[in-house]
Parts: structure tokens; sequence; C-alpha cells
């Protein structure tokens, strides 16, 4: 049985509204990593604020740093 997952829960509510993002969907299949899970939708609605908004997502700042080797967890 899947574990509880306020992220992946959150994708399943935007997927009923018609949004699709196979990369996400990818994401939320993975176990844990629910700060970073939580941490694309927070990015992806920045960007979709801004489109709506008329404005350009490549002003915005994330402030994101990716530290450590790709799998360590460090």
């Amino acid at each position: 049985m899947p574990l509880k997952s306020a992220a992946a829960d959150e994708w399943n509510r935007q997927k009923q509204n018609g949004i699709k993002n196979e990369a996400i969907d990818d994401l939320m299949k993975l176990v844990g990593l629910e700060e970073v899970k939580q941490m694309f939708l927070d990015i992806k609605a920045k960007v979709d604020i801004c489109r709506e908004q008329g404005v350009s997502p490549a002003n915005e700042r994330c402030n994101i740093v990716f530290q450590g080797n790709p799998g360590t967890g460090e």
C-alpha cells in the first residue's frame, strides 16, 4: 500500500482539473523525496502565476542549491 504523500495528493488534485505533466508524474512515483516533490509543485505554481500575469518566469528566483552527489542523499 502506498504511503500518504501531501505532494502526491496535491498533484492528483491538480490532475483532476486537467493539468498534465509527465515529469511530475514520474517524480511522484518515487519513494520519499517529499521536500523535493513539494518544491517542484511550488515552482510549478510560481511559473503558472507568472504566465497568468504575463510576466516571464525567467526573471524569477527560486533560491535552490543542489549539493552532493546524485543519489547519495548528502
